[in-house]
């Protein structure tokens, strides 16, 4: 690239690299570059990179394009909902691809930072507070592992390739980033600066621990007061605390711009409260706040801006904060009623779901454990036939389980986890090699059934084992409401301290 790039044109040079990097990759597997390494690929495994050395090149490189090209677009609804069952196999897949795409980024996180600095240009962003990178680490991994499940193998063998391909992907990318850097360089793109926020050990507690800041009565007392006059009083008013939040609230990273308009029309609102009612700015606990935590909350399950599902939560609202509007004194019992509405609107969405999964959850009570993909269809179980027999040693196989005893303990306190679950309840999971929010409607035994968050109309089934060893590694936890108002407190505080005259 001799002259600046736009962003599709620089996909493009990065999508007709790709060959090259995936020759690189193999070549690190071959048994002349692994010959002097402490622990190098089993036998098997490169001899099937060697084998289908071109195939792994095509579809690796024929993804990856697909991947990078395709813009995003809001998701369709399909005519009816979807059921898709997660089988051991594919949780033993998917734990494989989200611990290879922790190695990209630990190994390559200087270049990938490096490099969402330029591609910010190219969008032109001024200063780095999106990730605009496309050639994302997930990607490449996707690509990878789509060109490795197309091989005529056994799963544990795809499996063992996978993870050996791992290392030798991070390592090839780190340089390709370095590189793409140099040439955006080269050709005049003057890389978007980094906004440095920096933050005491204390405020980092905070985060880790999920405790919430002192209350909010403490920052009458670190923000200058409204008007002079006031200067000896020693606390500042709702006229200058409730400003401070809302403008804090509106930088919150996690805030899009749909719910920054959503905050704006209700800052009016919150400031006759809080005018009238003291207790506004005491505790995170007040009917004003929590009703802004709850529509934070339901907004960031669908966090892409165009997903009808977030457009749905926010319409509601938005129609709340302008029935409160239009009351002669909106006071903590409004927002009180507000949050009860919403709350109220879950639950209704809830019971749609179940409604709309009724059939699956017939299916599933029906066949228990013996439900399968091809049951569901009527048809019967595929007999095992040579290739979904495993044909590696037993020493690879013990590699590609993982350790026995860590796994039953952890599967352990997984079930113990499961056992506090109960319907409606948000979970976030690494499920088909990439993150989603779901929801609990069912389970019995077995089996276990979530509606994925959107307007996607996708259901998971999930064996107990599976959600197990999704807990296990990481991949599985709980989604709770986090206070949106106190990270903003807390923000106002630090910078407070730092300003306030010794």
């Amino acid at each position: 690239m001799t002259h600046r790039p736009s962003l599709p044109q620089f996909i493009d040079d990065e999508v007709a690299r790709a060959p090259l990097l995936m020759e690189a990759v193999l070549h690190a597997l071959a048994p002349a570059s692994t010959a002097s390494a402490a622990s190098p690929p089993h036998p098997e495994v490169q001899r099937l990179a060697r084998h289908y050395r071109a195939e792994l090149v095509a579809t690796f490189c024929r993804t990856l394009a697909g991947l990078l090209s395709t813009p995003a677009q809001a998701p369709r609804r399909p005519a009816a909902m979807t059921l898709s069952l997660v089988e051991d196999d594919a949780v033993a897949s998917d734990v494989e691809l989200s611990r290879a795409t922790e190695l990209i980024r630990s190994t390559a996180e200087f270049e990938l930072r490096e490099l969402r600095a330029f591609t910010s240009a190219l969008v032109g962003d001024l200063h780095v507070a999106r990730d605009t990178n496309p050639l994302r680490p997930d990607h490449y991994v996707r690509a990878l592992w789509a060109a490795i499940t197309g091989l005529p193998s056994s799963h544990n063998l795809r499996i063992a390739l996978l993870r050996a391909a791992a290392a030798p992907l991070a390592q090839a990318l780190r340089l390709a980033y370095a590189a793409a850097c140099t040439r955006l360089e080269d050709a005049g793109v003057v890389p978007s600066s980094y906004r440095t926020i920096v933050t005491s050990t204390g405020s980092r507690s905070w985060h880790r621990s999920h405790t919430l800041p002192p209350d909010l009565d403490r920052l009458r007392q670190l923000l200058p007061p409204a008007a002079p006059a006031a200067a000896g009083a020693g606390d500042a008013d709702p006229d200058t605390v409730l400003p401070s939040i809302f403008a804090a609230l509106r930088q919150d990273a996690s805030v899009g711009t749909d719910l920054q308009a959503l905050l704006g029309r209700l800052q009016p609102i919150a400031l006759c409260v809080a005018r009238q009612d003291a207790t506004t700015l005491d505790a995170y606990t007040h009917p004003l706040w929590v009703f802004i935590d709850r529509v934070a909350f339901l907004a960031a399950l669908h966090p892409q801006a165009d997903d009808p599902a977030r457009t749905e939560v926010l319409a509601q609202a938005a129609a709340l904060i302008e029935a409160i509007a239009h009351e002669a004194t909106p006071d903590a019992a409004s927002f009180r009623w507000a949050h009860q509405r919403l709350a109220h609107w879950a639950r209704q969405q809830h019971e749609a779901r179940l409604r709309s999964a009724s059939a699956h959850i017939a299916m599933l009570d029906t066949l228990g454990p013996a439900f399968s993909p091809t049951a569901a269809e009527g048809g019967t179980p595929l007999p095992l036939d040579a290739d979904s027999l495993d044909t590696v040693r037993a020493d690879l196989l013990a590699s590609a389980n993982g350790d026995a005893q860590a796994d039953a303990a952890a599967a352990s306190d997984a079930a113990a986890w499961l056992d506090s679950q109960l319907p409606e309840q948000w979970v976030r999971v690494f499920v088909d090699a990439r993150w989603r929010h779901a929801q609990l409607l069912w389970h019995a035994d077995d089996l276990w059934l979530y509606a994925e968050a959107g307007s996607t109309r996708q259901t998971w089934a999930f064996r107990q084992s599976a959600l197990e060893r999704l807990h296990a590694e990481g991949l599985l936890r709980a989604l709770r409401e986090r206070s949106l108002v106190s990270r903003a407190a807390a923000r106002l505080m630090r910078q407070g301290s730092q300003n306030r005259p010794s």
